[in-house]
């Protein structure tokens, strides 16, 4: 098996700079032969390593930073690979970002069983993607790229607040 995956080139003329291939990629990560979008949402979580991460104003700063920033290296990717390409896993990582933000301002308190939920979660919504994350979806620029996971991601935090306060985990 390769490490990184060929990606399919719709545009072989166009090039795409090297800042929008390393964001939206997630530094690369987007180019794992499988399942790209679980590792950029796991890569996501690591930054929760950082004691900083676990506050609301700082997260809201990053969330909202490579939320614009996303959208614009996206819509990059877009013209040379196509719609919504495999490797562009930053709308994950956003995604991501914006469910533990959502969670952060219901108050629940950040720890693994949290983490480990709202990936869970996030990944089932993004995959299913429930109304209004399939019109988005739908939407073949670098804002329908990252709207539809962070629609994913607003359901996941809903759910995963459920789970902390109405079952007590």
């Amino acid at each position: 098996m390769k490490l990184i995956k060929k990606p399919k080139i719709e545009n072989p003329d166009v090039r795409v700079d090297f800042f929008s291939r390393m964001f939206s990629s997630g530094l690369f990560i987007g180019y794992v032969p499988f399942a790209s979008g679980t590792f950029g949402t796991a890569f996501a979580l690591i930054f929760f390593l950082i004691p900083a991460f676990h506050n609301h104003v700082v997260l809201s700063v990053v969330f909202i930073a490579s939320f614009i920033i996303g959208v614009f290296t996206s819509q990059n990717m877009i013209q040379k690979y196509g719609k919504d390409p495999s490797q562009v896993v930053i709308d994950e990582i956003t995604g991501m970002w914006f469910c533990i933000l959502v969670l952060l301002f219901l108050n629940v308190e950040i720890n693994l069983y949290v983490i480990f939920v709202s990936f869970i979660l996030f990944r089932i919504f993004d995959i299913v993607k429930i109304f209004p994350a399939g019109y988005f979806d739908k939407i073949n620029n670098g804002y329908g790229i990252m709207m539809d996971d962070i629609v994913s991601a607003f359901y996941a935090a809903l759910l995963t607040f459920a789970f902390v306060e109405f079952l007590n985990f």
